[in-house]
């Protein structure tokens, strides 16, 4: 698997143990939502768990070096925060070729959907839409 600003791009069907991780998070975390998007797009359920995980380390690997730009928060758990970020982040990521367009666009779709459900304050409309999942991998069970 190659790397891109520090996350392994999707290409050879190899998954990493931090991939592997975040391919069960995204799963609980997004369970009905996967299968709801994945009827709308040309893309394999597969395919969009794998490039939600990937977004997730992405979003996890900007959080860590302090360089995702929010510009509201929607939402925080002890399992997630609903982010708005300043626009921008899903051109990025086609931009460095992370993951392909098609994939973005349903995983986009993800991300939009539920923070247009959380979303109460209109200031934070606008931006690109992103939902960082905080759980911890040994505390779910799948």
């Amino acid at each position: 698997m190659e790397e891109s600003a520090g996350i392994p791009i999707q290409n050879s069907g190899e998954v990493n143990d931090d991939l592997r991780s975040q391919i069960d998070i995204v799963t609980w975390y997004f369970g009905e939502e996967i299968d709801r998007v994945a009827m709308h797009h040309p893309v394999r359920r597969s395919e969009l768990i794998e490039a939600l995980a990937t977004i997730q380390l992405y979003g996890l690997l900007l959080r860590d070096e302090d360089a995702l730009e929010i510009s509201g928060v929607v939402h925080e758990s002890s399992h997630e925060e609903v982010l708005v970020l300043k626009k921008g982040f899903w051109t990025r990521i086609e931009q460095r070729g992370i993951i392909p367009r098609s994939q973005i666009i349903a995983v986009r779709d993800i991300h939009e959907s539920i923070v247009n459900t959380l979303r109460t304050d209109q200031d934070t409309e606008g931006g690109d839409s992103f939902v960082m999942v905080t759980a911890d991998p040994d505390a779910i069970r799948l």
